[in-house]
């Protein structure tokens, strides 16, 4: 784990991998409301989502996929923005190997700070 370039390494067990991993289940864009809310792009082993409006929380998703139709590497970049606050989050997951979370936080008031953690399993 890093914040504001301060790093930080622990082995630890998980416990609860739904909770670890909550905020890639956030990012959920599979809601009725937001059915032509994504332009959807697809290639060569891969799919990606790009928000056509610029106050969607999830900006963007790409799925990359290995040459057997398997998930290889999701990517998922949010956003959030109000009169206190504004986050980025950049999200990756590779597929039985680890996952990266960068948050960069501005809070008014509080400063900013940027976050990082890289898991591996």
């Amino acid at each position: 784990m890093q914040k504001n370039g301060v790093s930080e390494t622990k082995t630890l067990e998980i416990s609860d991998w739904q909770q670890e991993l909550a905020l890639f289940t956030e990012a959920d864009i599979n809601k009725p409301a937001w059915k032509n809310s994504y332009k959807v792009d697809s290639g060569a082993n891969k799919l990606l989502y790009t928000a056509k409006e610029a106050d969607l929380r999830v900006q963007k998703i790409t799925i990359n996929f290995a040459n057997e139709g398997q998930v290889k590497q999701i990517a998922i970049s949010t956003q959030s923005t109000n009169l206190l606050y504004h986050t980025t989050e950049n999200l990756l997951f590779v597929a039985d190997s680890a996952y990266r979370i960068e948050k960069h936080q501005k809070v008014l008031l509080l400063g900013a700070n940027d976050y990082l953690i890289n898991g591996k399993f």
